[in-house]
């Protein structure tokens, strides 16, 4: 999970979604890391999705396999990616994972 910083002791619910992940995969043994990079706001280009909110203030993360993200638009993949080229086993099991998630957060 890439995020821009870490919740503050006053963001209750976001601490809360970030332990709802931490248990789902402490539970299900799926492989969760954060990595944490300070967004430039000065800087037009994002890499990750999640830097936009950052750049408002807004608290958000990017789940990614990737550590790194992608350089270049063409090199890009997304989930409608051609189902020939997707791995349906981990596709399963990432829903999975992060819909238990969110039913752990909710719930």
């Amino acid at each position: 999970m890439h995020i821009s910083r870490f919740p503050k002791e006053t963001e209750l619910d976001v601490i809360k979604l970030y332990q709802a992940f931490n248990s789902t995969s402490e539970a299900t043994g799926v492989d969760l890391r954060y990595v944490k990079k300070k967004v430039n706001i000065g800087d037009p280009y994002v890499p990750w999705l999640h830097e936009n909110f950052a750049k408002r203030r807004v608290v958000a993360a990017t789940l990614s396999a990737r550590g790194v993200p992608y350089t270049k638009i063409v090199e890009s993949e997304t989930i409608f990616d051609r189902v020939e080229r997707a791995d349906l086993k981990v596709l399963e099991r990432n829903v999975k994972f992060i819909a238990e998630s969110l039913g752990r957060f909710i719930y």
